[in-house]
């Protein structure tokens, strides 16, 4: 199996949003025309996020198990791998040896990455990049997850979680926002005008653009 670069993952990544987000302006544009409800454009946000972090969630696997099969070409001063397998079947057997695996919390991936690879690279490395400080990667990825959890989950505790590590986190938030529909469709920022919707969705790229680049 010849080696590629795993900057393609990024790439197939960035469209994949890219093309989710064709959809999300589509349901604004309808909604602006007074074609659909504004619950039912909220709705649509939902789906959006969880498409997004579903796909992240696969990004992970997919690095993952592809780095212990040499998919990927490897600057060996930054990830070394303990074991190696021939097919991406048998890795996933063992690296998964349920019929699925958390991804997130991001603490699951960072967990399984050191028995896999020396220091957890790039996993692990990740946290040391400019572009993060380990708080606000942690951070990150907890709201995130959060939000996932408080769509997918109709449970108190999922709800509890969202209100503590998102709600509670965000400054001067409107009360008719407090709802995880609505608040993905809330302003981040004004200028240039961004969704809270957008600002996960650009902090998961970068995550994957920074993994990738790592490696």
């Amino acid at each position: 199996m010849s080696e590629k670069s795993a900057i393609f993952l990024y790439t197939d990544f960035s469209t994949h949003l890219k093309n989710l987000n064709f959809t999300r302006l589509n349901i604004e544009k309808v909604f602006s025309q007074n074609k659909i409800s504004k619950r039912d454009a909220e709705q649509v946000y939902k789906g959006l996020f969880l498409d997004a972090v579903s796909s992240f969630e696969m990004f992970l696997e997919n690095i993952f198990l592809g780095l212990l099969i040499k998919r990927y070409k490897i600057n060996k001063n930054k990830v070394v791998p303990k074991i190696q397998f021939k097919k991406i079947n048998v890795a996933r057997k063992i690296v998964i040896p349920g019929s699925y695996f958390n991804w997130l919390p991001y603490g699951n991936t960072s967990k399984i990455a050191k028995n896999f690879f020396r220091k957890g690279r790039p996993f692990c490395l990740i946290v040391d990049d400019p572009r993060f400080s380990s708080d606000d990667f942690n951070s990150k990825l907890e709201k995130i997850h959060a939000t996932r959890n408080a769509i997918a989950h109709k449970s108190k505790h999922a709800q509890k979680q969202f209100k503590i590590k998102v709600l509670d986190n965000t400054i001067s938030l409107p009360p008719e926002e407090r709802k995880v529909a609505a608040y993905l469709r809330g302003v981040y920022r004004s200028s240039p005008s961004h969704t809270r919707y957008e600002k996960f969705i650009i902090d998961m790229a970068t995550i994957v653009k920074v993994l990738c680049e790592n490696i």
